[in-house]
């Protein structure tokens, strides 16, 4: 189903494109192959070893009338959690690609175009302007 949306594909094929075949590059979702390989368990055991004590912030809004039930359930709730995650994310170098174009082609009533450059980090202050002139664009 994924296939039959052509923006969803143009912007994968863009995303392999400039970030490889690593895990950046790759579907976000996976591979069909993948999907079909992982199981519950895998899946328990991967939210284990990323969402843990130190990669975690618990936000609480309202009007709380019961703090000390609402500490004890927290504490109950995620105190099994590891205290500092054992998954690091995997590095990423960046590399522009030796072609500068490239065409997929799909039968339907559509054309799409991505146009790609490299960005600024989400720390830098120039992703505001940079956002909005994408959008412009």
């Amino acid at each position: 189903m994924y296939e039959d949306d052509p923006v969803s594909v143009a912007s994968q094929k863009r995303q392999e494109r400039y970030l490889g075949s690593n895990s950046y590059g790759r579907p976000i979702i996976g591979t069909i192959e993948n999907i079909k390989r992982f199981d519950s368990a895998t899946l328990h055991q991967y939210k284990q070893q990323l969402y843990t004590k130190d990669n975690l912030i618990i936000v609480i809004a309202g009007k709380i009338l019961e703090k000390n039930t609402l500490q004890n359930l927290i504490q109950e709730h995620f105190s099994p959690l590891i205290a500092a995650r054992t998954l690091d994310k995997p590095s990423f170098d960046f590399y522009q690609p030796l072609e500068h174009q490239a065409y997929f082609t799909k039968q339907t009533e559509q054309n799409h175009l991505i146009i790609s450059a490299r960005g600024y980090s989400g720390t830098q202050p120039q992703r505001y302007p940079a956002k909005i002139l994408a959008t412009i664009l």
